[in-house]
């Protein structure tokens, strides 16, 4: 079985970043979880520090974040994930199943929210359909290692890193 490693970037998580460790540990004990503080002035650091994870520190700013994540990562699979997400309870047999097929380097899911508001309904139909205008890192990333590698990782920036490594990853293959 193919490792997953999952790293979650984090600055001033302190209110759900306990539950996304405890989930995804209760979903898949096989997993390497990876939270990388960039910083929190809330108490994060404190509360990451009682979990049985790996613990970054980092500067702050989610490219640089979710880069320094990965090199601590000895998974065959990354998976790139917001705190405050919750995955279907099949998650990571799915991203298992995808990336195992040879084509398949690297893929998003699709989102919901907890809120119904219509603008949010019609936000997350179009999350199903792969564009600069729809895909983002809210929806989970996952990729191949190897795949990560040659993309040269996410670019050392606060905001739209996760558009530009979705952008990069087109050029190269089907998202």
């Amino acid at each position: 079985m193919k490792k997953i490693s999952v790293v979650i970037s984090i600055y001033n998580e302190r209110q759900c970043i306990a539950r996304c460790v405890k989930m995804l540990q209760a979903m898949d004990a096989h997993l390497q979880i990876i939270v990388v503080d960039g910083g929190s002035e809330d108490g994060s650091w404190d509360i990451i520090e009682s979990l049985d994870i790996i613990r970054v520190r980092s500067r702050k700013g989610r490219g640089t974040q979710m880069n320094a994540g990965a090199q601590k990562a000895s998974g065959d699979y990354l998976f790139f994930l917001h705190a405050d997400t919750w995955l279907s309870p099949d998650a990571f047999a799915q991203i298992r199943e995808y990336l195992s097929q040879d084509q398949n380097q690297i893929g998003t899911f699709r989102m919901g929210f907890d809120v119904d508001h219509c603008l949010l309904r019609f936000y997350a139909y179009f999350t199903r359909f792969d564009s600069l205008f729809t895909s983002f890192g809210d929806q989970g990333i996952f990729v191949k290692r190897d795949f990560f590698d040659l993309l040269g990782g996410f670019p050392d920036w606060c905001l739209f890193e996760d558009v530009h490594f979705l952008r990069m990853a087109r050029r190269q293959t089907k998202i």
